[in-house]
């Protein structure tokens, strides 16, 4: 894919933090990071229990996934504020992080996140995509196999199965996950770390305005009418549809940037 090139947009100043979801380290951004402009800053950190944090112990509240990776970026970026792109779990901490430590956070892009209370948990998965996944995940872990992977991105994304797009992702996931794996009890505590989480804006609804929601319109691993009750929980945020499965940056990436970068540029002061 081209680099992408907003030559009639203002300039981003601020850095973008990329923060990804369930299960997977920063590796599995493939090739998006590389389609941003070369002039924007990326920050891009492990949440903790994957990655380069693979040995941090996997919190089981989204506010301490907050103030785990508050530690992980230089504090020059803090004082300054930076922007959020985050995928499912990755969206919801970048939430978080906004309502507690706003002077920090200028703005978020949350793609195909969820939240609601605890109770509620079921109403925010696809219960059979979320078993195969869960399965094959197991048996890999258990004997060396690779089903995981590829089932992975038939779930994830609605890009043509037999396409040289879907193949090479494949390909990736399968490498990445053979090099190393997040373990199944990290996996697990990141699940009810998110299944607990629900956003809270009460004391400064105004922060709203600073988070876009982007909703997968064919997204098989959450209902995306959890996303609307997300847009619903959180005042005056906005919503965004893009015609593609849960992990939009793997099949629209243009789009993705594009408004996010829109929507940046209204909180760069």
């Amino acid at each position: 894919m081209d680099r992408i090139r907003l030559s009639n947009m203002p300039k981003l100043k601020s850095p973008i933090l990329l923060l990804r979801g369930i299960n997977s380290d920063s590796r599995y951004w493939l090739d998006f990071p590389k389609e941003f402009d070369e002039d924007i800053k990326l920050l891009i950190v492990d949440l903790p229990g994957t990655g380069k944090n693979l040995e941090s112990k996997t919190p089981l509240s989204i506010s301490e996934h907050v103030k785990f990776l508050r530690n992980q970026i230089n504090p020059d970026y803090l004082s300054r504020g930076m922007h959020i792109i985050g995928l499912s779990l990755g969206g919801m901490i970048a939430i978080q992080w906004l309502s507690m430590f706003p002077n920090e956070i200028k703005s978020v892009t949350a793609m195909s996140s969820t939240g609601g209370k605890f109770y509620s948990s079921i109403t925010r998965i696809n219960p059979i995509n979320w078993f195969k996944l869960t399965f094959s995940m197991t048996v890999d872990k258990i004997f060396r196999t690779t089903f995981f992977p590829k089932n992975l991105v038939s779930i994830v994304t609605n890009i043509p199965k037999d396409s040289a797009r879907n193949n090479w992702i494949a390909m990736k996931f399968t490498s990445l996950g053979n090099e190393s794996r997040v373990p199944v009890l990290s996996t697990l505590r990141q699940i009810i770390a998110a299944s607990r989480w629900s956003p809270d804006f009460s004391n400064c609804p105004k922060l709203g305005n600073r988070v876009l929601l982007l909703k997968a319109q064919y997204d098989r691993f959450i209902p995306p009418k959890s996303v609307n009750r997300l847009h619903n929980m959180i005042p005056n945020s906005a919503l965004h549809e893009i015609s593609s499965g849960h992990q939009i940056s793997l099949s629209h990436p243009q789009e993705v940037i594009e408004v996010s970068i829109s929507h940046f540029l209204d909180w760069e002061k």
